[in-house]
């Protein structure tokens, strides 16, 4: 898969859910924190952040991500998301 393909992967993965208008250099890291937040504040079991590591790990099945780096933060922007993907 090339790096092209892998944006345009990571990106419809963040807007199915629900990410508006994500872009490379947008920043990810208050948007896992917020939608995990509201996510449990109205008792999803499985949330935005659950589903979206779910679809990566789906895509990019060698890739190294877990759910508490994506809300700790480790990942700030889409690009950075692309970069872990094998």
């Amino acid at each position: 898969m090339t790096n092209a393909e892998k944006l345009s992967t990571v990106l419809d993965l963040l807007r199915h859910m629900g990410f508006v208008n994500p872009k490379a250099d947008s920043d990810v890291t208050e948007w896992f924190a917020d939608s995990e937040k509201d996510d449990k504040a109205v008792g999803m079991k499985k949330t935005s952040t659950d589903l979206f590591l779910i679809g990566y790990l789906h895509f990019f099945p060698q890739a190294t991500l877990g759910k508490q780096q994506l809300l700790d933060g480790d990942f700030t922007t889409v690009q950075d998301l692309v970069d872990n993907a094998p």
